[in-house]
């Protein structure tokens, strides 16, 4: 509903003030979603469950990131940009009859959180939470930092336009997408600290290999293998989340893991805009090896928990969707 408002009212604006006001209310929508959509997972499905369903979430979120833009740019082409809003607040509409007709509470929070006070959740959990946020900080800012870049790097770097990069960055991305769910299943059943701290090793050697090559067929396997690390360690990392936070805080905290990655999303394209310009075109990718090779190394230091099996738990509170 948050969301819903302001998508109606920009489509009337024209001050880029109010246009931006408008656009962090909307942003205020998706901040009470996500943490909502991530304690609902841990609420509902097992340890064992888990990974394979944040690997189907993060496919999804993919998906959703690659048609935008794409369907976006089709509607400008042979409509307007009123078309574009009215699609826009038009999604919106339908996930919001979904939510209220078909999603259901997955836990009752109110005895849950009478309990065991918050505090206590951060007391017993500040060394593992804080292990968790600076890996998510570190791999989402090594990730922004290319964002400002890649138009750049295809340009100038390797000399191609922007279709036929766009065409290179295609492939890379549907691999990634696909290897989401069979990733998030491996982490269901070998644990959760291996993907992790695979998938970043290969990460941090990618961007190091960036500067190696301008060889468009050998650009385009170093992003597919950068893809496949992060297919392993994207859902690994959000499940072992789910699995050290306790019911009674999963909403407040998990939160909080989120605004640490969208601090990183917004830190991240500046300074890679900053390094291409006084540093080096490759600066960025040097500083994104840096971070990731920190981040691996503190994924090594995850103490590992025994992880049930599938089919030793039992979820009583599943809802009926």
């Amino acid at each position: 509903m948050l969301s819903m408002l302001p998508l109606t009212l920009m489509l009337r604006v024209q001050d880029p003030r109010t246009f931006l006001l408008l656009n962090g209310l909307n942003g205020l929508g998706a901040g009470c979603i996500w943490p909502a959509v991530y304690a609902g997972v841990a609420d509902t499905y097992r340890r064992s469950e888990r990974g394979l369903i944040m690997g189907v979430l993060s496919t999804v979120m993919l998906g959703g990131l690659a048609l935008g833009p794409i369907t976006g740019n089709i509607l400008l082409g042979l409509t307007s940009y009123r078309a574009g809003f009215l699609t826009c607040i038009g999604l919106v509409g339908v996930v919001l009859v979904i939510v209220l007709s078909l999603a259901r509470e997955t836990k009752k929070t109110a005895q849950h959180t009478a309990d065991l006070p918050m505090r206590d959740h951060f007391r017993s959990l500040t060394g593992e939470l804080l292990q968790l946020g600076s890996i998510a900080l570190l791999l989402t800012v090594s990730l922004a930092l290319l964002l400002p870049i890649i138009s750049l790097y295809g340009s100038e770097i390797l000399g191609v336009d922007k279709i036929t990069m766009g065409l290179m960055l295609a492939t890379p991305g549907v691999i990634t997408a696909l290897a989401l769910l069979p990733a998030g299943y491996l982490a269901d059943r070998i644990g959760r600290k291996p993907p992790i701290v695979t998938g970043l090793a290969l990460l941090t050697v990618c961007y190091a290999a960036a500067p190696a090559t301008t060889n468009l067929l050998v650009v385009v396997a170093g992003a597919t293998c950068a893809g496949l690390g992060y297919a392993l360690a994207v859902p690994a990392w959000n499940a072992l989340a789910m699995d050290r936070i306790p019911p009674g805080g999963r909403g407040l905290l998990l939160g909080a893991v989120a605004t640490v990655q969208g601090a990183g999303l917004a830190v991240g394209p500046v300074v890679g805009g900053y390094l291409w310009e006084h540093i080096h075109p490759y600066a960025p990718f040097a500083a994104g090896a840096v971070l990731l090779l920190s981040a691996t190394i503190l994924s090594l230091c995850i103490k590992p928990t025994g992880e049930p099996r599938p089919g030793r738990e039992t979820t009583t509170n599943r809802p009926r969707v």
